[in-house]
């Protein structure tokens, strides 16, 4: 989602996934992830952090949530 450069997008997949999540009877959440990408190198975390920036993640984090 941050890729694209639109918070927006973040808004919208998160407003998808809770319809699609109450759909099937799920009430609770524990996301998004937050993390802060220190360590470019760490394969496992980079692929789900929303970037390098602990600005640019919270602004994101704030639209998805």
């Amino acid at each position: 989602m941050v890729a694209t450069g639109k918070k927006k997008l973040a808004k919208d997949v998160a407003r998808a996934m809770g319809k699609e999540l109450k759909a099937l009877g799920i009430n609770w959440v524990l996301g998004p992830v937050v993390d802060v990408l220190t360590n470019s190198t760490n394969r496992l975390l980079g692929v789900r952090t929303m970037g390098e920036d602990p600005e640019q993640v919270s602004d994101y984090a704030e639209a998805f949530l």
